[in-house]
């Protein structure tokens, strides 16, 4: 699988430096596997990019964009992945930018670097990320490209643009850091254990020390201390696969098991065939189905019969019965003994998520969240060709160094949607708890007029 990552440049002197290092001879096989509309060699490319943004007076702010596609061992050749690139930056930068890109072959995985100036050359436009730019304009264009060569889908590494450049630069040098060390060994532990509690005792046979911690943004996190390594690293520094949802995702992938959810179907005959036939259901459940079936068969009413109207009042409930009987059935409650714990179980479900609703309103209603907030706004007002994007855009970097609020926000419309959905099913658990003299009487209302049919 191929992955993506940007990054982007803001001093002249970053540019230069990645230049040197994408054009490097000995990673291009002597310069063979390097291509764009801006020259082969550093300074070239450098003095190209300059003298664009010099006729647009724009030499200001962010220089370039580089971005990183990999590709997984043996899944391409040089050849191969200089077309796939060749083909990206063709569609997705035209001559509207100056560009570079290489193909280096120096890892097991052969991956391509492309630098392009951040200033238009036929527009003098600035070029400008933003948040849901990738899943918009830009992952149609690589998932066309890999489908024209016979590959996988690109996925996209969600980085925040600009961040940890110095590291990825080490990196690609060859140059080992605690962060791809620590990657490789979790990636190992993962592939062994079966269970999230036999991966944490892989990753202690490693000789790792591992700490768990909780914060207001990232909630569970585990710290990972390497041997050898006196500073530990937090998991939702190494990216989203790496946090404890997504390890329990990867080892739950080996060994998931595919369990049908489904909607209780009704045999319309005799209730009693009805509860014979479904000998895997209690007492309990046949009673509760064998209402529902009574209420949905149930077509003549006598309207002299003095408790006909009882009767047809109990009718207009057949949808909130219908819910019931899924969800006891559903969930496997078996007994009216087991729906009181089920209640407290709710009730429990729905303190600790609106206890985080309170945390993440709290945490969003600072300052700092407020002009984040105030920022997103206002760009979405901005044109792109505006040169106050820019400006706005690294401010919201800014604040999202401290803090993740476009995350904490996800997050808040999660916790409010679980939050829904708890208090759909507290609503449903409360009346099958008030349900016992319910039953009793609905029976005796029905069975009578029932016999006389």
């Amino acid at each position: 699988m191929a992955v993506t990552k940007m990054m982007h440049l803001k001093q002249s002197s970053h540019l230069y430096n990645s230049l040197v290092y994408i054009l490097e001879s000995s990673k291009t096989s002597g310069g063979l596997w390097v291509g764009g509309n801006s020259g082969n060699e550093p300074e070239e490319v450098y003095n190209h990019f300059m003298r664009t943004k010099k006729i647009y007076e724009k030499l200001d702010g962010r220089k370039a964009y580089h971005y990183v596609i990999s590709f997984a061992p043996g899944e391409v050749d040089e050849e191969k992945a200089y077309e796939v690139i060749r083909d990206f930056c063709e569609a997705f930068l035209g001559d509207h930018y100056d560009y570079v890109f290489a193909i280096h072959n120096d890892h097991a995985h052969i991956h391509g670097h492309i630098s392009f100036n951040s200033v238009s050359r036929t527009s003098g436009y600035k070029y400008q990320y933003r948040k849901g730019d990738w899943e918009k304009h830009i992952q149609p264009i690589t998932d066309m490209v890999c489908r024209k060569h016979g590959l996988k889908e690109l996925s996209y590494e969600k980085e925040r643009v600009g961040r940890h450049y110095a590291e990825h630069l080490a990196e690609k040098r060859g140059r080992p850091t605690w962060k791809t060390i620590i990657k490789d060994d979790i990636n190992y532990a993962s592939s062994k254990a079966s269970d999230f509690s036999e991966y944490l005792q892989e990753m202690k046979k490693l000789g790792y020390t591992l700490r768990m911690g909780n914060s207001r943004s990232e909630g569970e996190y585990i710290t990972y201390y390497a041997p050898g390594s006196e500073k530990g690293r937090r998991d939702f520094r190494l990216g989203e696969e790496y946090k404890i949802a997504g390890i329990k995702k990867k080892i739950a992938q080996v060994e998931l098991a595919y369990r049908p959810n489904y909607t209780p179907r009704l045999n319309r005959a005799r209730v009693m065939s009805f509860a014979r036939t479904q000998r895997k259901l209690s007492r309990y459940q046949v009673r509760k189905v064998g209402n529902l079936f009574r209420l949905a068969n149930f077509r003549t009413l006598s309207r002299y019969d003095k408790k006909s109207h009882q009767v047809r009042r109990e009718l207009l409930k057949v949808d909130k019965l219908q819910e019931e009987c899924r969800y006891i059935i559903r969930n496997h409650i078996r007994a009216p003994t087991a729906i009181k714990e089920r209640l407290a179980a709710v009730l429990d479900q729905e303190r600790l998520l609106k206890e985080k609703e309170r945390n993440l309103k709290t945490i969003l209603e600072e300052p700092e969240a407020s002009r984040y907030k105030s920022l997103v706004r206002l760009l979405e007002g901005v044109s792109r060709e505006d040169d106050l994007a820019e400006e706005v855009i690294d401010e919201l970097e800014a604040l999202e160094e401290k803090v993740s609020y476009d995350l904490l926000l996800e997050n808040l419309a999660e916790v409010q949607n679980q939050l829904n959905d708890v208090r759909k099913e507290k609503a449903i658990v409360r009346r099958l708890s008030k349900d016992g003299e319910g039953n009793k009487v609905r029976e005796m209302l029905i069975t009578p007029v029932l016999e006389r049919r």
